[in-house]
């Protein structure tokens, strides 16, 4: 699966050129991180410039640097803040292309990437399609342009493997991530593709917990609740499947699923939903679990037969 990971104009050569992708040492990034595997095809988003650059793929999966500050991306203090990106993926270059894809050329498309996608992403999940079009792009304005020259010199890394959990403090952000790394509790063959996914209709917005995609590479929403789900969360994964299904799933031919962990909730909410009643008849298109955990490695999931 495709990622594009964001980085600001000045450290963007620099991992090109040691070979490397690193991330802020926060709940999100890392929730974001942990998805991506290796041999991935992954681009860069450069917030400075507002363009694409690619092609790159990942030759290691993420681990964490034992000590970030011997570099490479130690010039500034905006580094120093963001713990010198500690959170790390080993990448090779398969197509330096030297001029970047301005975003406003994929925005006058209308396929789902905008500048808005950026926004408190460190990585962001993209599908088959939409990297196609990209790649195409890039070969398209770099005709007859020669590729760019890479002084390579990979970074000696001292590799820790990355366990997300020690970093997160709040239960939700705990939840999140046993919920990722235990995704095939929910059902087999299930796989995650991306966290604090976000997404805007008219009047609002939000970001989806986890996008996951099953065995028959449909979308499945997975939205989260410490407590007991709120009545609005129903409405809440309409919306969400209503903009996945827009940008994703309609193009890929493939439907939308939707699941909900909480504590539990009152099934009554539901009656309110006419629309979740049409859900509701398709077993595995709406589907409700009851979590228990300790918040270090425990997490039961039991799921809750629902009807209207």
């Amino acid at each position: 699966m495709p990622y594009i990971f964001v980085v600001d104009e000045k450290n963007f050569w620099k991992c090109l050129q040691n070979k490397i992708f690193g991330i802020p040492a926060t709940t999100k990034a890392v929730g974001q991180i942990m998805n991506v595997k290796k041999y991935e095809k992954l681009f860069l988003y450069v917030f400075g410039k507002r363009k694409i650059f690619g092609v790159y793929k990942a030759i290691s999966d993420p681990f964490k640097e034992e000590k970030p500050e011997r570099g490479p991306w130690i010039q500034r203090k905006y580094d120093e803040k963001h713990g010198y990106y500690p959170f790390r993926i080993k990448i090779d270059v398969e197509n330096g292309f030297g001029i970047g894809l301005p975003i406003e050329e994929l925005e006058r498309r209308n396929i789902g990437i905008t500048r808005s996608f950026f926004n408190g992403k460190s990585v962001g999940y993209i599908s088959e399609h939409q990297a196609e079009i990209i790649e195409d792009l890039l070969k398209e304005i770099n005709i007859k342009k020669e590729k760019i020259e890479i002084n390579f010199s990979e970074f000696p890394s001292n590799i820790i493997p990355l366990n997300p959990l020690e970093i997160y403090k709040e239960k939700e952000s705990i939840l999140q991530v046993l919920v990722q790394q235990n995704i095939e509790l929910i059902e087999n063959e299930i796989k995650v593709v991306d966290s604090y996914f976000p997404v805007k209709g008219y009047g609002w917005g939000g970001e989806i917990d986890i996008l996951a995609k099953d065995k028959d590479q449909n979308y499945v929403i997975v939205e989260l609740k410490i407590g007991n789900l709120p009545p609005q969360i129903w409405s809440q994964l309409l919306s969400y499947s209503y903009a996945i299904r827009n940008i994703f799933a309609k193009v890929e031919n493939v439907n939308v699923r939707t699941v909900a962990i909480g504590k539990g909730f009152e099934q009554k909410a539901l009656y309110a939903y006419p629309e979740l009643k049409l859900l509701v008849k398709n077993p595995d298109s709406l589907k409700v679990f009851k979590y228990q955990s300790d918040f270090r490695n425990k997490l039961v999931l039991d799921e809750v037969k629902v009807s209207t």
